[in-house]
């Protein structure tokens, strides 16, 4: 069995295990690219020294290359166990440190610029107010169907999110209005929440455009839907919420993700060491 077709192994097993469609599609930009790149059909012949070499080879950032390692230490670590060889010519491969970097998001004068000309769209609006609302993921508003939005109860049910795991996100009367408005101009019998002006449900490529578009009217630089999920994590995290919620509103595994989105500036500290001085609490002041 050459080294593609336990590739595709991979895929299949991971697939059955409800690995998420972009996990997969990171998968191959890592792993198939490697393989081939490679030119080795003998899966036992691969030694860590390829792999270091190949990683060694690329011009690309610190973030790109922990990707890269994180995808084939998952890769090489199935192959083991399914006994495809015997030894992980991962183990001795470090993950590069990289450096943590602050959410980018947007500030609140670039959230009205965006959504001052996302209302010339009942569409677009809905899309910003959600994203910004509700924090969702973009891949999970693009699989929304209509009846997972509860409009009247502002709670929407997110179906095989991240890790194929379910949960229900939250949205505010505001947001319910414009969705609404959104829904009832449609002529149309399609289940999808929201379509494309060529009447196909939204992907997460055309809710980039849109926001590109957006951003460009705006006049702002460009931001993606993911910095609106962003801007509305660090919005809840300086209006106080604690990481426990932040993390189910989220949707995410485990708090370490989520507390990287309880991210302040030293402004932002200093306000609150100016509020819970001990100090002042104790001495007054």
């Amino acid at each position: 069995m050459t080294a593609i077709d336990v590739y595709q192994d991979f895929l299949l097993a991971k697939e059955l295990q409800g690995v998420s469609r972009s996990t997969l599609d990171r998968y191959h930009y890592s792993i198939e690219r490697f393989l081939t790149e490679l030119g080795t059909d003998d899966i036992t012949a691969i030694t860590t020294v390829d792999i270091r070499r190949w990683l060694g080879a690329k011009t690309y950032s610190e973030i790109t290359r922990s990707i890269d390692i994180k995808n084939l230490r998952t890769f090489w670590k199935w192959v083991q166990l399914e006994g495809y060889r015997n030894d992980n010519p991962m183990l001795r491969i470090p993950t590069p440190k990289v450096p943590e970097a602050a959410p980018k998001a947007l500030s609140n004068e670039e959230v009205a610029k965006l959504v001052g000309v996302a209302k010339r769209s009942k569409r677009d609006l809905a899309v910003v107010f959600l994203l910004l609302d509700s924090a969702i993921r973009a891949s999970e508003l693009s699989n929304l169907q209509r009846t997972d939005v509860n409009l009247d109860s502002g709670v929407i049910q997110i179906h095989n999110g991240k890790g194929g795991k379910s949960r229900q996100a939250f949205i505010s009367p505001l947001t319910a209005r414009a969705i609404r408005r959104y829904v009832s101009n449609r002529k149309d019998k399609d289940p999808a929440l929201f379509l494309s002006q060529r009447g196909e449900p939204l992907n997460r490529n055309s809710l980039r455009l849109i926001m590109y578009r957006l951003c460009d009217r705006a006049g702002i630089e460009h931001h993606g839907p993911h910095s609106l999920r962003h801007t509305a994590a660090t919005s809840l995290a300086r209006q106080g919420i604690d990481a426990w919620s932040l993390q189910q509103l989220l949707g995410h595994a485990d708090n370490r993700v989520s507390l990287r989105y309880i991210w302040l500036t030293g402004r932002d500290v200093q306000e609150a060491h100016r509020r819970y001085s001990p100090v002042n609490a104790v001495i007054g002041g």
